[in-house]
């Protein structure tokens, strides 16, 4: 029998079982000893597919450990993680048995989940996995995260910025029945050549949005869907876009335009009307403060300021504001 204190630190671990995915235009290999982690992130990320040709790019490494509970995770929900860092390395903590550790100069992470936290899959994977994941993503690549929705065609993509309540979803969720594909829903990546990449495994549907696809071809993957609960206290419906029928973006497309979403209402007339670079500005700076944090920020942001910018009314109908995105588009 093995004594522990050969390998106080588990550094002699076993390899464990490897997945490798595509994820935003990245290989990651996904290890672990433990069957249910490797099926988290095989759920979170599995079948996304390179576009042709696609140019392949550096493989990042992600550890799985599966921990033994240490203390019960009472409530509806795990507290919420608990962020630091230091030389470069990013620490996502719940507890001592839940957390995340992401070296981005070795372009690896470990994620650590324990079978209590497993069983809020939501938060396992949205608050542990997919933190360590976009982490990397971000840093060992130079782009960065805008917290946006993007829908696009084969050939470009538009960006869709908004505050709460001011229709993004409604609007994202009616574009992509109308044909468009689906690049993000939540979190964009941005890089310095003007392109935007995203991981389009769930759309995240408010009440209004879940009305929208009742009915329609989409609606045998609305009803397999979960309701889950965002910190904030909003509850969506988090329906699998894989093999829905939706169109999925294979990889980055470039940024034909950013929408500024209203609120406001424009019964008639134009809904799409030209927004100045300062205000884009504005808003960009105000929304965005995570990634005005980035390295990459500065030079992101000049170059988004170049892209045409609009913003969108709401009009009598969501189809009018999918039609209007298309005209953008095309």
């Amino acid at each position: 029998m093995k004594n522990a204190a050969d390998d106080p630190f588990g550094e002699r671990r076993p390899r464990g079982k490897l997945r490798i995915l595509h994820v935003a235009g990245s290989w990651i290999t996904f290890e672990s000893e433990n069957q249910a982690l490797l099926d988290l992130a095989e759920y979170a990320y599995g079948g996304m597919k390179p576009a042709a040709r696609a140019p392949a790019r550096t493989t990042i490494r992600v550890r799985l450990m599966s921990t033994a509970d240490v203390a019960p995770l009472r409530g509806r929900e795990p507290p919420e993680p608990r962020a630091s860092a230091f030389e470069g390395m990013v620490l996502g903590s719940v507890d001592a048995a839940n957390f995340v550790l992401v070296d981005p100069e070795r372009r690896a992470a470990l994620v650590a989940i324990s079978p209590a936290m497993l069983r809020h899959r939501y938060h396992a994977r949205y608050e542990l996995l997919e933190f360590a994941v976009s982490v990397l993503l971000t840093r060992v690549h130079g782009t960065v995260p805008l917290h946006a929705a993007c829908i696009g065609t084969r050939r470009s993509c538009v960006l869709l910025l908004g505050d709460s309540g001011a229709g993004k979803s409604t609007a994202c969720v009616s574009a992509l029945l109308g044909g468009l594909h689906y690049v993000a829903e939540d979190s964009v990546i941005v890089d310095s050549r003007m392109v935007a990449s995203g991981v389009p495994s769930f759309l995240h549907l408010t009440a209004a949005a879940a009305r929208l696809v009742r009915g329609t071809e989409l609606d045998e993957a609305l009803a397999r869907s979960e309701v889950i609960r965002r910190r904030s206290g909003i509850r969506k419906h988090e329906m699998d876009a894989r093999g829905s029928g939706l169109r999925l973006a294979c990889g980055p497309l470039p940024i034909a335009a950013v929408v500024v979403l209203s609120a406001r209402h424009r019964r008639n007339g134009e809904l799409l009307r030209p927004l100045a670079s300062s205000a884009l500005a504005r808003t960009l700076r105000a929304g965005q403060p995570y990634a005005r944090g980035q390295p990459e920020w500065r030079v992101i942001l000049s170059k988004l300021l170049r892209v045409p910018a609009f913003t969108l009314f709401r009009g009598n109908a969501p189809t009018d504001s999918a039609q209007a995105l298309r005209a953008v588009l095309y």
